[in-house]
């Protein structure tokens, strides 16, 4: 009884925070049972988490567990929500831990104010009235009830002013039971959230400072520094044993945990926050909607929200320390100003404005206190300053609570009611949102299921909420999911698996997200795939969430919707589809261990370009093989190369190290196709180099864009032993079409003389011509060459036109010039690597232009075996810049236009001058003039009359240089100037000429 009376005030006290808790919860207190507080994502995971807990407890059994928290001192609010779990179930468990939340943290205050006021001989009943609405500030403020919408260590905000009471008793009266609970509180605390751990430590700098200058006596007392001295040691071991972790992540190479200064600066309150109500305040919400909408971040971020009558308090409590000198008023009115200013994030926000960047204190904190880079949610140093603000305007309210009511109880009453009433209109926010803890009766059947298996949750990997649900629905059949993302890190490397595994990734991210197949640059057979994936990696269930279909943000659309739920059946094996309201799920039936291979992008690889399903590499990157056959199999690799604009390339492909081929890669799109031998069962890596182009060995790394890649797992690599030329002669060259469909000839390429049996190997290496200025020059649009070489994916249906604007006759001679001058002997030809009609075309080409042509057909292989090419004196040139494209009608020979300038490259085995002739016509009833340059020099002048076509024949003064020469043809008027006529009636060219000559 004698207890009852002396603490009867703090009875009435908590009763009526009690009571206050009901009320700015509403209608939490009658909906305990039957859903859950909260809203979003957080709130799923919270009770994941804790009922993952619970099944672990439960199989520790009661006593195990309790000894389990004890011993690794978890009193985290976690733990302490599982025990409530244990004794209520949920939602009931979590829902009473969250609505003590609001109770203690007032109460916490209040007992913090009093203690203060105390302390100051400040009695009577304003002290009492001073500390309760102090604590309804702390407890009902704005940002109280927005943590509490999800963070699971954010809403605990009660053990601050919990652990700052007994930290000031332990210092007025140091002993065993202050120690003890001063301990227990400021466990609590650091356990409960790692934003408030930091933040409150910082606070205790200044904290410390101050009151232990106002009580200096304390410092000679044995007792106080042997206590203070463990409280050290056991602080410093309680920090460094729940945050080692996260210590080595920050200190490591690799700190994930880093988001940067840019979230920073996003998730900072903006300044004007202080006075925008919450978005839940059923009176004036929709009026500051647009101020909230202009501010960065979320609804956390900017709830920070101190109201007009707290501010108004907080006046008066300047007032009264300039009136009372009682320097515990400046020391928590400085503090809740400085603190204030901190949680405003590095650079000042006015209504969402950051430009120009304005530096703030916060900007020190990150830059020079270890592990404050690491620290997004910077507005939760909030909470410092609103205990520092509820302190202070206690003061306030003190001075002008006694001012106005004098002795009246009645006032002080009538006073006391107001000031309540007003802040309460100002911090309500109802009703507080629900969530529901119902799910589908499928889950149950996973539950019952025997194994320990994987499944497959979507969209977990693409939306937050459904994420957290899916964590959710996990925890209640307690089997792992293969899907999900990361909360709020991202943590290397973690994902990778599924977003590089096929099939895993389609059904993940790419069909969810509303992509098309394929997902990556690699094509993936998902027939012959998908069952044998999901059963190596043990999915038995694909579940769809019917909820997160819709046309809100990171929902599937119900367009893709059916694109994922077809995938899902064309290319799975189906053992059985259950739908409900829920979900729709899909068993998987179960393959045996079964051989299969499969390829996926490895490192090094620049983002994809989801429009044309490309990838760079800039430098090196690697192709993960993954063989799960019992055996050692050989790979088969296609795959489409092209160099950035007006560039090449050699892109070079390794195995365990080992050389497989260089291959030289153009503008235009580049097929290459290599054979991997020998890979072993398990991963490994293909890895593939781009540099430039040398002759001298200095090598640099460059980009190429890489797609379309294609693998199939061959049994054995034919060596192509049949062939036997050496009767031939052993000088007598081989082109081979393409010189990767053979292994044979793939290995002699990388060779370093890069012959077989004696017969040079001829590649486009061959046609790279050095400059005057130490550049290359690929000629591999000269005749036969271009057929041969290039890679365009039609051109087998257009051979002819590789003629271009050469005069028929000259265009045989620069053939039988190119063979005869490289000593070529034989065109190999790999059948698979053609169908019957691209067959056809090149023999017929190849047989029209190419005299003396004997053919010798294997069952892999065509030979042309090419029995004469004599040497003569056309001059073979390549098109370069200046001429507009082809025109190739039916019934007209091959042309192009010349608008002004155009230039051919010539390619000259003599120091001889030229004979060039041509077909010209320009417009009607116009001449044009013009003029030929050879390497910069001006060497004659033509003239082109009206618009029928007429044979221009000129002979180069200069002659040409061994190598590379420029031919240039120039335009212009009578006048000898380029005008617009010019450019509007340009010339014609076709049957074009060279020929050298004495």
């Amino acid at each position: 009884m004698k207890i009852l009376n002396k603490y009867k005030n703090n009875f009435l006290v908590l009763f009526l925070y009690f009571g206050l808790s009901i009320i700015f919860t509403y209608p939490l207190f009658f909906n305990f049972s039957k859903q859950i507080v909260g809203r979003g994502g957080d709130i799923y995971q919270t009770i994941a988490i804790i009922n993952n807990n619970f099944a672990g407890f439960k199989e520790l059994g009661y006593l195990e567990s309790i000894w389990f928290t004890l011993s690794h001192l978890r009193l985290d609010p976690i733990t302490i929500n599982t025990y409530f779990h244990f004794i209520f179930k949920q939602p009931v468990g979590y829902n009473l831990f969250w609505f003590f939340s609001f109770v203690a943290s007032g109460f916490g205050v209040y007992l913090l104010v009093k203690h203060i006021f105390n302390n100051l001989k400040l009695g009577g009943f304003g002290t009492v009235a001073s500390a309760f609405i102090a604590g309804l500030i702390y407890s009902f403020n704005s940002a109280h009830i927005a943590w509490g919408m999800g963070f699971r260590g954010a809403t605990h905000i009660e053990w601050i002013p919990f652990t700052i009471l007994y930290l000031f008793k332990f210092i007025k009266k140091p002993c065993l039971k202050n120690f003890l609970i001063l301990g227990l509180f400021f466990l609590l605390l650091i356990t409960g959230e790692s934003h408030f751990a930091a933040y409150f430590i910082i606070f205790l700098v200044p904290l410390l400072i101050f009151y232990l200058s106002q009580n200096r006596h304390i410092l000679r007392n044995k007792l106080f520094r042997r206590y203070t001295l463990a409280g050290l040691v056991l602080g410093i071991f309680i920090v460094l044993w729940f945050y080692l972790p996260l210590i080595k992540v920050s200190v490591s190479d690799d700190n994930y945990l880093n988001p940067g200064i840019e979230q920073t600066i996003n998730y900072s309150p903006d300044i004007l926050s202080i006075i925008t109500p919450s978005e839940f305040n059923p009176f004036w919400s929709e009026y500051f909607a647009p101020l909230r909408e202009s501010f960065t971040g979320n609804a956390t971020t900017y709830s920070n929200y101190l109201g007009l009558t707290a501010l108004i308090l907080f006046l008066f409590s300047i007032f009264y320390a300039k009136r009372s000198r009682i320097k515990e008023i400046y020391f928590w009115i400085l503090s809740a100003i400085g603190f204030f200013i901190i949680s405003l994030g590095p650079f000042l926000h006015y209504s969402g404005i950051v430009e120009p960047k304005i530096p703030l204190p916060y900007l020190l904190l990150y830059h020079y206190i270890p592990f404050f880079e690491n620290i997004r949610a910077v507005g939760r140093f909030w909470v410092i300053a609103l205990l520092c603000f509820a302190v202070a305007i206690a003061f306030g309210f003190k001075f002008l609570f006694d001012h106005l009511s004098k002795k009246r109880v009645g006032g002080k009453v009538l006073i006391l009611a107001i000031v309540i009433s007003l802040i309460s209109v100002e911090y309500l926010a109802i009703p507080i949102p629900f969530s529901s803890l119902d799910y589908s009766p499928f889950y149950d059947q996973i539950k019952a299921a025997r194994g320990d298996f994987k499944v497959a949750d979507i969209p977990a990997s693409t939306n937050y909420i459904a994420d957290a649900k899916a964590k959710y629905y996990a925890s209640i059949y307690q089997k792992n999911l293969i899907s999900g993302l990361d909360p709020a890190r991202k943590v290397p490397g973690k994902w990778d698996l599924q977003r590089t595994t096929p099939v895993l990734t389609e059904i993940l991210y790419t069909l969810p997200k509303g992509k098309d197949t394929p997902s990556d640059i690699i094509n993936q057979d998902y027939p012959g795939l998908a069952n044998k994936i999901f059963s190596y990696f043990d999915i038995p269930y694909i579940i769809i969430q019917k909820e997160f279909v819709g046309d809100k943000q990171d929902y599937i659309k119900p367009g893709d919707f059916e694109k994922l739920n077809n995938f899902i059946i064309d290319n799975f094996d189906i053992e059985k589809k259950y739908e409900d309201d829920y979900l729709i799920a899909y068993t998987i039936r179960k393959e045996q261990p079964a051989d299969f291979f499969y390829l996926t992008i490895g490192d090094g690889w620049e983002d994809l370009n989801n429009e044309n399903k490309t990838r760079q590499i800039k430098k090196e990157a690697s192709l993960k093989v993954h063989n799960q056959y019992s055996t050692t199999k050989n790979l088969s690799l296609s795959l489409q190369v092209k160099s950035p604009e007006d560039s090449f390339r050699t892109v070079s492909f390794y195995f365990k190290n080992e050389l497989l081929g260089n291959y030289f890669v153009f503008e235009e799109i580049t097929p290459i196709k290599i054979l991997v031998p020998n890979i072993p069962v398990g991963e490994s890596d293909i890895t593939i180099k781009v540099t430039n182009y040398s002759k001298n060995g200095k090598y640099e790394y460059q980009s190429a864009t890489f797609g379309n890649i294609e693998y199939k797992v061959i049994e054995e690599l034919k060596e192509t032993k049949e062939i036997n030329l050496s009767s031939d002669g052993p000088n007598k060259a081989i082109i081979s079409i393409p010189t990767y469909y053979s292994y044979y000839f793939q290995k002699a390429q990388i060779n370093g003389e890069r012959k077989i049996d004696n017969h040079p190997l001829i590649s486009l290496e061959d046609f790279i011509i050095e400059n005057e200025e130490g550049n290359y020059t690929v000629l591999n649009t000269l005749p036969l060459i271009n057929e041969l070489f290039k890679s365009d994916e039609e051109k087998y249906s257009k051979l002819e036109t590789y003629r271009d604007i050469r005069e028929a006759n000259y265009y045989m001679d620069n053939i039988t010039n190119i063979l005869a001058e490289k000593n070529v002997g034989y065109i190999y030809l790999n059948k698979s690597s053609l169908n019957d009609k691209e067959k056809k075309k090149l023999s017929k080409h190849l047989n029209k232009y190419i005299p003396s042509l004997e053919i010798i057909e294997g069952d892999e292989f065509i030979i042309y075996k090419i029995n004469s090419a004599e040497k003569n004196n056309s001059v073979p040139f390549v098109i370069s810049n200046g001429w507009d494209i082809l025109e190739n009608k039916l019934g007209q020979s091959k042309r192009r236009k010349i608008h002004n300038s155009a230039s051919l490259y010539l390619y000259s085995y003599d120091e001889k001058p030229v004979e060039l002739k041509f077909r010209s016509k320009t417009c009607s009833d116009k001449t044009t003039y013009g003029s030929v340059e050879i390497n910069e020099e001006h060497d004659n002048t033509f003239v082109v009359e009206g618009s029928n076509f007429q044979e221009i024949a000129l002979t180069s003064i200069y002659p040409l240089k061994l190598g590379l020469n420029k031919l240039t043809i120039n335009l212009f008027n009578e006048q000898g100037q380029i005008d617009q006529n010019i450019r509007n009636c340009p010339i014609w060219v076709s049957d074009i000429s060279i020929y050298t000559t004495e």
